[in-house]
C-alpha cells in the first residue's frame, strides 16, 4: 500500500486536518507487522489539562474483571514516595521540560505577533505518563526528548511533581485581583477509559505509582460531558471544557490539570503608570502599565535582561526583557535557561519595574508541532495493542495584576524595608516583547511560560 493510500485510510479511520508524517511513519511500521484496526490519543490542557484518546480492538470477554482492577488501582497500588533531595535526574527533567515547550513556542508563528503562554510542567508530565505506555520509535523520541528513560524518567518528573505538594488546594473559583496570600498549586490528572476498552494493567500501575494517576471508565456517549466538568473542577472554572474530540475510535483520554494562584510577595503599589511599548508587529501603542521599585534578583546575559519577582521563597515569576532589536522569540533556548541560573545566582538588588499586566489566553493543537520537533507519539502498544496517539492539547490561561495587596501586605512590607535607596535603583522599562516564566525555584521547573508582543490586545 503507498503512502497516499495509508492517509487516506488513517482520515477514515481518526480524521483530522492532515495526516502528520510522524503519524503516517507509525501507521506504515504497524502496517508492515499487522492489519489490524487501530485508534488514536488526545490531550487537553490548562491552568492546564490534557487528554489522550487511543485506539485498540474492543474486548467483550474479560472487560468487566478489567473494570474492577480500575476501580481498585488507586487503592491497590501505592504512590511512590520521590523526596526531591533523594531523586536523581530531576534537573534534566526540569531543563528538558522548558526545552520540549520553548521550542514548541518559538516554532509556533503566532509568537512573532501574539500573546501566548504554555504550560511545560503539565505537558511534560503528559508525556511522560504516554511514555510509559510508547513503544518502538515513539519510546526512543521520548528517551531522546527527556535524555531521561524508563525509571529514571518516572521518578525524576514524579519527584518534580511531588515538589509541589505543599501548596495543594483546589479553590471553587480564584481572582486574579485578590489573589491568596498563601501560594495555591493544584496539580490533578487521571485516565478516562471508554466503554469495555482493555487496557494493560502495567500501564495504569505505573502511572498510579509515579504520578498519582487514578483511572476511571465511562460510556462514550458521556465522555463529553464528564472531560468538561472535570476540566472546569479541576482549574477552578478558568478551563470551561475539553478540547478533545470523541471519535468512534477513541478508547483512553488522560487528562493533566495544573492550578496556580498567588499573591505577590511585594505587590505592585502604582498600577496606573503610562507606557509606551513597542508591538511585536513594529507599532507603538501607549498603555496602563504597572510599576514599583523591588529588592529582587536581577540578572543580565548576551541579548537579555530579567528580574525574578518573588511569591514566596520558592515560587517566583522571571521577567525576561530581550535587548532592543533582539524578538523574544529569537532567544536560544540556552540563553532562556541560562537566564534562570543567573537569576537564581545573583544577589538582591533594587529594581524599578515598570511593566504591562497581562491576560492571556492559549489553545494549542500539539500533535503535529510535537512531531516536527523529532517527538513521535503513534507506537503506543504498551498502553493496548496497536494504540496511536490521534490528539494532544493544550488550553492556558495566564494572568497578571497588581492587585492582591490586602492578603500580600505583611510580607511585601518587610521587603520594602530593605537597605537600598530609590536612587540606587536599576531602572528595567519593558516597552517592548518580553517573557514572562513562573517556575519553582528550587527545580528550576517552568510552571507557565509566555511572551507577551501586544499589551493592548489583552481583554480588561
Amino acid at each position: 500500500m503507498n503512502e497516499d493510500r495509508i492517509s487516506e485510510t488513517l482520515n477514515r479511520v481518526a480524521p483530522h486536518r492532515k495526516v502528520p508524517d510522524s503519524l503516517l511513519a507509525g501507521a506504515k511500521r504497524r502496517r508492515r507487522r499487522r492489519a489490524r484496526t487501530v485508534t488514536g490519543v488526545a490531550a487537553l490542557a490548562l491552568a492546564v489539562a490534557v487528554a489522550v484518546p487511543l485506539g485498540l480492538t474492543v474486548g467483550g470477554a474479560g472487560s468487566r474483571g478489567n473494570a474492577t482492577a480500575i476501580e481498585d488501582l488507586q487503592g491497590a497500588t501505592a504512590v511512590l514516595a520521590l523526596p526531591l533531595e533523594d531523586t536523581p535526574h530531576t534537573s534534566d527533567a526540569a531543563t528538558a521540560s522548558s526545552r520540549i515547550a520553548w521550542n514548541l513556542m518559538v516554532a509556533d508563528e503566532r509568537a512573532r505577533t501574539e500573546n501566548m503562554s504554555i504550560a511545560p510542567s503539565s505537558l511534560a508530565v503528559t508525556l511522560a505518563m504516554l511514555a510509559e505506555g510508547a513503544t518502538g520509535d515513539s519510546l526512543a523520541s521520548l528517551d531522546e526528548a527527556f535524555n531521561l528513560s524508563g525509571d529514571d524518567r518516572s521518578a525524576a518528573v514524579g519527584a518534580l511533581r511531588q515538589a509541589l505538594k505543599g501548596y495543594e488546594d483546589l479553590p471553587t473559583s480564584v481572582d486574579a485581583d485578590d489573589p491568596p496570600e498563601t501560594p495555591v498549586v493544584h496539580q490533578a490528572n487521571r485516565v478516562v477509559i471508554l466503554d469495555d476498552a482493555e487496557i494493560k494493567q502495567d500501564f495504569l500501575d505505573r502511572l498510579a505509582s509515579y504520578y498519582d494517576t487514578g483511572a476511571t471508565r465511562i460510556p462514550s456517549a458521556d465522555a463529553k460531558a464528564d472531560l468538561d466538568a472535570w476540566a472546569r473542577e479541576h482549574t477552578a472554572g478558568l478551563i470551561e471544557e475539553s478540547d478533545i474530540e470523541i471519535k468512534p475510535n477513541t478508547r483512553l483520554i488522560t487528562q493533566d490539570a495544573l492550578l496556580f494562584a498567588a499573591a505577590w510577595r511585594q505587590p505592585f503599589e502604582n498600577d496606573d503608570a503610562f507606557l509606551s511599548f513597542t508591538t511585536g508587529e513594529g507599532d507603538t501603542t501607549n498603555i496602563d502599565a504597572l510599576r514599583d521599585t523591588f529588592n529582587v534578583p536581577y540578572a543580565t546575559g548576551e541579548g537579555w535582561q530579567a528580574v525574578r519577582l518573588p511569591y514566596d521563597d520558592a515560587l517566583a515569576m522571571d521577567i525576561i526583557l530581550p535587548e532592543r532589536g533582539i524578538h523574544p522569540s529569537g532567544l536560544q533556548f540556552d540563553a532562556l535557561n541560562g537566564s534562570a541560573s543567573a537569576l537564581s545566582g545573583s544577589p538582591e538588588t533594587g529594581v524599578a519595574l515598570t511593566m504591562p499586566p497581562s491576560d492571556i489566553t492559549t489553545k494549542w493543537d500539539l500533535l503535529e508541532p510535537l512531531g516536527a520537533q523529532g517527538i513521535d507519539l503513534s507506537e503506543m502498544d504498551g498502553i493496548f495493542d496497536n494504540a496511536f496517539t490521534d490528539q494532544v492539547a493544550q488550553q492556558v490561561r495566564l494572568t497578571v495584576t497588581a492587585k492582591g495587596t490586602v492578603g500580600a501586605a505583611l510580607t511585601e512590607a518587610a521587603v520594602a524595608e530593605s537597605s537600598f535607596t530609590p536612587g540606587d535603583a536599576i531602572e528595567l522599562t519593558v516597552d517592548r516583547p518580553f517573557i514572562m516564566r513562573i517556575l519553582d525555584t528550587r527545580t528550576g521547573w517552568p510552571l507557565f511560560v509566555a511572551i507577551v508582543n501586544d499589551p493592548a490586545d489583552i481583554p480588561g
